[in-house]
C-alpha cells in the first residue's frame, strides 16, 4: 500500500537568534526604491524566503496510510480487543479532565471547543475518488482540479451567469437617500489611512499562530517572531498599495482545502471550501476593514439592527431584540408573524460590481475605490487535495477575500435584523 508524501519546513536545526541576525543583515531597505507594489512585494518575498530556506529548509517525508493493509488478520484484531482494560483507564482520565476543564471555563468559545473535541467528526484526509457530472474521477490531480471547478462555479450553478457579473436591475435609491441623510454636503471623503511601522509591528505580533500558511509559504509564527526586523519594509509595501490604489497580486491567490461535511464523500457538494489566505494579506485587510468600520460607525451609517460582523454584536443581541419585541406584542394582545430565511450560498453569490456600486454611495475617494476594485478583481485560487495542487482558476464572484468584503456587505439602510 502506497504512502503519501508531504512537503514541509524542517525546524529541527532552527536557531531563532541566528535567523533574526541573518534577517537583520538582509537588504530590505532596497525595497523603498521600488515604485511598483507588485515588484516591491515580490522582491520582499524573495529576500525573506531565501533567508528562511537557509534556516528552515524544505523537506519531503512519507506519511503512513490510515487504511489497514491486506495482511491485517482476525488474530491481530483480537489482540487489540485485549486493550479494553487500559482503555477504561484512559476514558476515566479523559472524563475527569473534561469535567474539570468545562467547569473552569469562563467563556462559551472555550466550552464549545472542549465539547466538540469529545465527539470529533470523521475526517476524510485521503479522498480516493469523486463522482462529478456522471463521471468518476480517481486521479489525484483530476480530483483537485474537479474541486476547483466546482467551487469556482458555485454561483453560476445557482443563478444565471449574467446576474453574477453585472449590476442589471440593482437600484441604490434607498441607499443614496440614507447616506445623504447622515452625511452633510461637502463632508470629507473616506480615504484609507496609511499605516505606521508601529501599526504593522503590532499586527505582526498579534497574528494567530494556529492559522495555516497560504500559498506564499510564509506562516504566522515566523512572521511574528521577526516582526521588529521586517515591519519597516512591509509598512512601505502596504502604504505603497494604499497610495497607488493597487492590491499586491501575490496576495490574490488563495489555497483552498475541501473539508468533508456529511453525506456521500464522493459528492463535491458535501465538502466545504476552507480558504487559506496569505498571512501578510490579512494585515492590510484588517487595517482597512477597521478603518472603514470606524468611518461607517462614526457617521452612523450602519443600521442599528445590523448584528453580524460588528463588535459587541452577535446572534445573541439580535435574538434578544426579537424576543423582547415578541413578548411586548404578546403583552399588548397582538399576534407575532415571523418568516425565517436561509439564503443558499450567500457569500458565494456576492456580486463584486454591485459591491463596488454600493461603496461609491458611501462618499469614498477615487483612489480608495481603485484599491477596492483591485482587491476584488483578478483573484484566483488553487485547491489542495491529497497533497496535490490543482491548476489555478479565476474567481468571478463571492467573498473569497477577507474582512474587507464583510465591511462592505454589512452596511444597509433597509429595516430588518441581520
Amino acid at each position: 500500500m502506497e504512502h503519501l508524501s508531504i512537503e514541509y519546513r524542517s525546524f529541527k536545526q532552527f536557531d531563532k537568534n541566528k535567523f533574526i541576525e541573518n534577517l537583520t543583515n538582509t537588504p530590505f531597505y532596497l525595497i523603498e526604491s521600488i515604485g511598483d507594489v507588485d515588484e516591491a512585494a515580490n522582491y520582499w518575498y524573495n529576500l525573506f524566503l531565501s533567508t528562511l530556506d537557509k534556516h528552515a529548509p524544505k523537506k519531503i517525508k512519507r506519511v503512513k496510510n490510515t487504511q489497514q493493509p491486506e495482511w491485517w488478520t482476525s488474530d491481530i484484531n483480537s489482540a487489540r480487543h485485549q486493550r479494553d482494560y487500559f482503555q477504561r483507564i484512559v476514558e476515566q482520565a479523559k472524563k475527569k479532565y473534561f469535567q474539570n476543564a468545562i467547569s473552569n471555563c469562563k467563556d462559551s468559545k472555550t466550552i464549545w471547543k472542549y465539547v466538540k473535541s469529545l465527539n470529533p467528526k470523521k475526517v476524510h484526509n485521503n479522498i480516493t475518488h469523486l463522482e462529478y457530472k456522471n463521471s468518476v474521477i480517481q486521479n489525484d490531480v483530476d480530483i483537485a482540479n474537479t474541486f476547483n471547478v466546482h467551487f469556482t462555479n458555485i454561483a453560476e450553478s445557482i443563478v444565471d451567469d449574467k446576474l453574477c457579473n453585472n449590476d442589471d436591475g440593482a437600484r441604490f435609491d434607498a441607499l443614496n437617500k440614507f447616506v445623504k441623510s447622515k452625511l452633510q454636503t461637502g463632508s470629507e471623503k473616506f480615504i484609507i489611512p496609511e499605516m505606521s511601522i508601529l501599526d504593522v509591528n503590532m499586527y505582526l505580533k498579534k497574528l494567530d499562530k494556529s492559522k495555516a500558511t497560504g500559498l506564499d509559504d510564509v506562516g504566522p509564527n515566523i512572521l511574528s517572531m521577526c516582526s521588529d526586523v521586517i515591519a519597516p519594509a512591509l509598512t512601505y509595501i502596504f502604504n505603497l498599495s494604499i497610495k497607488s490604489g493597487k492590491f499586491p497580486s501575490i496576495f490574490k491567490t488563495t489555497r483552498v482545502c475541501p473539508i468533508f461535511k456529511s453525506g456521500d464523500a464522493c459528492n463535491p457538494d458535501n465538502y466545504r471550501p476552507i480558504l487559506v489566505l496569505p498571512v501578510l494579506s490579512k494585515i492590510i485587510d484588517r487595517h482597512i476593514a477597521n478603518s472603514l468600520y470606524i468611518f461607517l460607525n462614526s457617521n452612523d451609517l450602519l443600521n442599528t439592527t445590523q448584528s453580524g460582523f460588528r463588535p459587541k454584536h452577535s446572534c445573541t443581541t439580535a435574538l434578544t431584540k426579537l424576543v423582547d419585541e415578541w413578548l411586548a406584542n404578546i403583552d399588548n394582545g397582538e399576534i407575532n408573524g415571523v418568516i425565517f430565511l436561509d439564503l443558499k450560498k450567500a457569500f458565494d453569490l456576492v456580486n463584486h460590481i454591485i459591491l463596488l456600486k454600493k461603496l461609491e454611495n458611501y462618499n469614498v475617494s477615487n483612489c480608495t475605490l481603485d484599491w477596492f476594485k483591485s482587491y476584488l478583481f483578478e483573484r484566483s485560487q488553487q485547491v489542495k487535495v491529497n497533497n496535490v495542487m490543482s491548476n489555478t482558476k479565476c474567481i468571478k464572484t463571492g467573498s473569497r477575500a477577507s474582512k474587507v468584503q464583510v465591511s462592505e456587505m454589512r452596511d444597509t439602510p433597509e429595516e430588518g435584523i441581520t
